[in-house]
């Protein structure tokens, strides 16, 4: 995944000391960064300007986390830096939305499909039922913030944080 960018530095910066991304030895224009093990986003500097919102194109990339551990590590640090986020109860997903400096979505995800039971569309509406029989929209805020005890290891930066490698990636686009 290429995402164009204004400020390679600034974008570096966050992308590795917000999101948790190592830098990788992959040559080619532009920063490559992802885990230990893989690529997951190059950055390539020459945006004349930030994301354009309201238009057909990539809405977010996701990232899946390989724990609740590592969700939760990711939701802690975004709070410590004080990064905007919106933390969504998908129900067979627990979500975090944030934006880097150029407006790219980024969604990080803990896949939790034991919390889900079935499709509903009693009455004419949509619902996702949970595994207890209670009715969710799939867009309720995600209410859990997670204790200081998941914290552990160190990330590159030297706070608090355990990086291990994203189980997948997804990329929603919007459509005009």
């Amino acid at each position: 995944m290429t995402l164009s960018v204004t400020d390679l530095d600034r974008a570096g910066a966050f992308w590795t000391g917000v999101i948790g991304f190592v830098r990788r030895p992959d040559q080619g224009p532009g920063l490559a960064l992802g885990t230990i093990d893989r690529t997951l986003v190059v950055l390539s500097p020459g945006a004349t300007r930030p994301v354009a919102r309201g238009h057909a194109g990539m809405h977010h990339v996701a990232f899946g986390m390989p724990s609740q551990a590592e969700f939760s590590r990711r939701m802690l640090r975004f709070l410590e830096l004080g990064i905007p986020f919106s933390p969504v109860d998908h129900l067979m997903s627990k979500a975090l939305y944030l934006d880097d400096p150029d407006g790219h979505g980024i969604e990080i995800a803990w896949e939790t499909p034991e919390r889900f039971g079935r499709f509903s569309d009693a009455g004419g509406r949509f619902a996702l039922v949970d595994a207890a029989g209670r009715p969710h929209s799939g867009r309720e805020r995600l209410t859990e913030i997670p204790g200081s005890d998941v914290l552990t290891g160190t990330d590159p930066a030297g706070v608090t944080l355990t990086l291990s490698p994203l189980r997948d990636i997804h990329l929603n686009e919007n459509a005009a």
